[in-house]
């Protein structure tokens, strides 16, 4: 894609800072407390008395927190850049009405659940975006009951006379995610346009998965952080598109 063309003040553009950023934070942090659990809980310490080792699991929280908090203020920082939420509010509201839809993600898809409990990685994606309305609705799913962040989904309602090309707002989201290997699928039953792409797992180790589609009533987007095959991440997204708006 060719990133001179593309346009930073775009909805698309905003949706895909905000799946390739805080998504990244989010699943970061999810890593971070998971593999520091034993370290938390002070269990190569086992030799302590047990008030100087609960002392000991307090500092070491303590830092684990800290951590959290600077990853946080980085994704913060990384996207204060964005366009105010409100640009262009006064064009699109002269314009045609987009199409009537329904959109509500299902509780359940192919092994992922809907977190609704507590869950700190969601609690700081949410903190993140700052009421931002431009980005959509969004919904966060884990896999295993843990509360941790294993899919993201965002979908936003789209101006059906707005200014730019479907292709050029997939161009924009996915220089956004800092997307590669961006491959087109077929978009199933609801049309439209369908791509995936790999984006870089926080631990460096691989690739993870994102989606988009766009059609003249909704553009949405979906980060797997448990799969870097395009092709199973593009049948993952047409089911869960179908679900979630009708």
């Amino acid at each position: 894609m060719i990133s001179l063309s593309v346009d930073p003040t775009s909805q698309s553009y905003a949706l895909g800072q905000t799946v390739g950023t805080f998504a990244v934070a989010a699943i970061a942090l999810a890593f971070l407390w998971r593999v520091t659990r034993p370290w938390r809980n002070a269990k190569d310490r086992s030799d302590l008395p047990p008030a100087e080792r609960k002392r000991l699991q307090g500092k070491r929280n303590q830092v684990v927190v800290l951590a959290t908090v600077v990853i946080t203020m980085l994704a913060v920082v990384k996207t204060a850049g964005w366009a105010d939420p409100d640009t262009g509010a006064a064009d699109s509201a002269a314009r045609e009405p987009a199409k009537a839809v329904t959109i509500s993600a299902p509780e359940t898809f192919s092994g992922y659940r809907l977190l609704t409990g507590p869950s700190e990685q969601r609690d700081a994606i949410e903190a993140m975006t700052n009421g931002r309305k431009d980005i959509g609705q969004r919904w966060y799913y884990d896999q295993d009951g843990d509360g941790f962040v294993h899919a993201f989904l965002m979908v936003t309602s789209v101006d059906p006379a707005r200014s730019h090309s479907t292709e050029k707002e997939f161009d924009n989201f996915f220089t956004a995610a800092q997307a590669s290997d961006v491959t087109p699928f077929e978009p199933g039953p609801a049309g439209g346009k369908l791509s995936c792409g790999h984006v870089k797992s926080p631990d460096g180790a691989g690739a993870q998965a994102i989606c988009v589609w766009g059609d003249t009533a909704t553009f949405g987007a979906l980060r797997l952080a448990d799969t870097g095959d395009l092709s199973e991440a593009a049948r993952t997204t047409t089911a869960l598109r179908t679900a979630t708006v009708r």
